[in-house]
């Protein structure tokens, strides 16, 4: 081990100063390679790590502390003064995903220019400003040296996928590391540009407004699954391979294969008041809406739970993908017929679920955890993935969802932002690895 990567030699906590203030919460994200990228009000800021072995003694250690002392500190630093940053609000053209459709030999469809997407006021008639709303690195493996792509959802309604296209030199000493070549954007969906469908699966043609978004968790197999909603209360799931060939064109994004492999309605047992003028009437929305549990292996098969939230109610959908093994092509995807179960509770406005990265084995099942914010109290919750609790239709009144509770109205002025659940703290060593006792989820907002 480096002396740069002893613990000895651990590098010091520092803050980063932004010349752009961000508008939105959850705004930072980390990728698998610890990239940071940060949503500002109209472009994405992305640090790269120095993830070089070298010892102090070389010349980039000495580069580095050459620099100007930050904090009376002037040796090497998590992330240097120079980051990556590139627009988002500009609108990209619809020919973006024309060689989506060519890589499945399908016709190029979509609409020749923008006029809006969706129902929303501003949205439905293109009149947004079209700046950040949320941001998530996928899972490792789609972007070049089976790194990870950055998926951003502005507020025209359209989710943007940007990875780094084709260096012009490759240096072998660089090969591997962090680069700051410009990120381009490889292709996007929402407000009437589309991706192809799956072979057995129609696709409808309309300018949907994309209002969530969530990468599911590394499947380690061949691929990668995006969900996104909408504003019909449709979760769309996409299947999403790529591969990158070193010898393309410099800022070439390489060839991605998208897939919509699934569609279904995720409104909830409760209805849906429209009219502003009654009385119960409240705006309920999420950009944060779509959460997906980790993956239960069974054989050639996985399963997870995605969360989605809706109005005053969380439901839980499960997930099957089936591998192809040794097959060429792509997972198959399988969606349930109907909600595994779901949570009625009185919900405000960016309401979010946090799933805990563990799966639990119990007597007869496997079940796994999480935390819901809604946000101004958490609940956290405990699901199997063998049996099924469906939530009938009925009104929030039955359910005293409809008004907030006492305990809501004291911290509505002071919502969860984000939340954070630890992995949990096992002592006891004689039992069984998958049959410890569950111990509390700990978890910091």
């Amino acid at each position: 081990m480096s002396a740069l990567m002893s613990p000895t030699n651990a590098l010091p906590l520092e803050s980063i100063h932004l010349s752009i203030l961000p508008k939105t919460t959850h705004n930072i994200t980390w990728s698998p390679d610890n990239e940071l990228a940060v949503g500002c009000d109209d472009c994405i800021i992305v640090y790269v790590p120095d993830f070089s072995l070298s010892a102090p003694s070389s010349s980039s250690f000495a580069t580095t502390a050459a620099s100007a002392p930050v904090n009376g500190y002037d040796g090497p630093r998590q992330y240097g003064e120079a980051a990556l940053r590139f627009p988002v609000a500009p609108l990209k053209s619809p020919e973006l995903n024309r060689h989506l459709f060519e890589a499945v030999g399908q016709d190029f469809a979509g609409y020749s220019f923008f006029t809006g997407a969706g129902h929303g006021i501003l949205t439905g008639h293109g009149s947004t400003l079209n700046h950040t709303v949320a941001l998530q690195w996928s899972p490792g493996g789609l972007g070049r040296m089976s790194r990870s792509v950055l998926a951003v959802l502005t507020a025209a309604g359209i989710l943007t996928i940007y990875c780094q296209g084709a260096p012009e030199v490759v240096a072998s000493g660089s090969r591997n590391a962090g680069s700051m070549r410009p990120w381009i954007p490889a292709w996007h969906v929402g407000a009437g540009l589309l991706v192809p469908a799956a072979a057995g699966h129609a696709a409808p043609d309309k300018k949907e407004c994309i209002t969530a978004f969530s990468w599911a968790a590394d499947t380690r197999g061949k691929g990668a699954i995006l969900a996104y909603m909408n504003d019909d209360h449709e979760v769309v799931l996409l299947l999403v391979h790529a591969t990158h060939d070193a010898k393309s064109t410099p800022g070439h994004p390489g060839t991605w294969t998208v897939l919509e492999v699934a569609r279904f309605v995720a409104d909830g047992p409760h209805p849906v008041l429209t009219d502003p003028t009654d009385p119960d009437y409240a705006f309920t929305s999420s950009s944060f809406a779509l959460s997906w549990s980790p993956w239960l292996r069974r054989g050639s098969s996985q399963t997870s739970i995605l969360s989605y939230v809706s109005h005053n109610y969380i439901g839980f959908r499960q997930i099957t993908i089936d591998e192809p093994g040794d097959r060429p092509g792509l997972p198959s995807v399988h969606v349930g017929r109907a909600d595994a179960s779901g949570v009625c509770l009185h919900l405000s406005t960016d309401a979010f679920v946090v799933w805990e990265d563990k799966i639990w084995s119990v007597p007869g099942s496997s079940v796994c955890r999480g935390v819901i914010a809604s946000p101004t109290k958490v609940q956290a919750f405990e699901l199997p993935f063998d049996h099924t609790s469906p939530v009938a239709k009925h009104t929030t009144d039955e359910c005293g969802t409809t008004y907030p509770s006492q305990e809501d109205m004291i911290h509505m002025e002071n919502p969860i932002t984000g939340l954070i659940i630890h992995p949990p703290l096992i002592f006891t060593e004689h039992l069984h690895p998958n049959l410890h006792p569950r111990p509390p989820l700990r978890h910091t907002r």
